[in-house]
C-alpha cells in the first residue's frame, strides 16, 4: 500500500512538471451513479455504485483520475458487497458530432474490497481498469451519458455501469 501511494505521488509530481511545460488543462469533471456486478466461481454479487472523475488534457491526450465505489449495505439493493477503486487512466476522446462524444481509457488503480459473508475476504490489490464513456451534450459545457467500467484484478473482476453528469471546462 505504501509503495503504491509513493508511486502515485511520484506520478502526480512528474505530471505536474510535464504540465508546466506542455499546457496541462482541466478537461472535465463528472459524477455518476449506477450498478456494479461481480462474479467469481460460484459467487455473484451486485449493488449500487457511484463514480467521481476529474480529467485533464494535454493536447488530445486525456488523463483521468477517478474513484469508483460500491458502498456496503446500500439502501437501494441491499448488497453486502463493497469495493473502492482509485485509478489513474490515459485516454482519448472521439467526437462524432457537436453533441455526441465517446471516450476510452485504460490505466492502473488500487482496488480494495470487503464482504460481510465469508465467500470473499477483505483484500487489496493493484487493478487494471478500462473505462468507456458515451456522452450527449445538452448544453455546450454539460453532458449526460453512460460510463462503463471493467476492472481486471486478482481478487474479482468487476463490471459497473453508471449514468454520468459531466461538466466540461473551456
Amino acid at each position: 500500500m505504501k509503495k503504491f501511494i509513493v508511486s502515485i505521488l511520484c506520478l502526480i509530481f512528474s505530471l505536474n512538471i510535464y504540465a508546466q511545460k506542455n499546457n496541462l488543462k482541466i478537461h472535465s469533471a463528472e459524477f455518476g451513479f449506477g450498478g456494479a456486478y461481480v462474479k467469481k466461481n460460484n459467487f455473484e454479487a451486485g449493488g449500487f455504485s457511484f463514480v467521481v472523475d476529474l480529467t485533464s488534457s494535454i493536447g488530445k491526450n486525456l488523463i483521468s483520475t477517478s474513484f469508483l465505489a460500491a458502498p456496503k449495505n446500500d439502501l437501494i439493493i441491499g448488497s453486502n458487497y463493497n469495493f473502492n477503486e482509485f485509478r489513474i487512466q490515459y485516454g482519448r476522446e472521439l467526437s462524432l458530432n457537436n453533441w455526441i462524444k465517446l471516450e476510452g481509457f485504460a490505466g492502473v488503480g488500487y482496488f480494495h474490497q470487503t464482504r460481510v459473508l465469508s465467500e470473499i475476504a477483505k483484500d487489496n490489490t493493484i487493478s487494471f481498469p478500462l473505462k468507456f464513456n458515451a456522452k450527449f451534450y445538452v448544453q455546450e459545457n454539460f453532458a449526460i451519458g453512460l460510463n462503463t467500467n471493467y476492472s481486471f484484478n486478482r481478487i474479482n473482476n468487476v463490471l459497473s455501469a453508471n449514468i454520468i453528469f459531466q461538466f466540461k471546462f473551456k
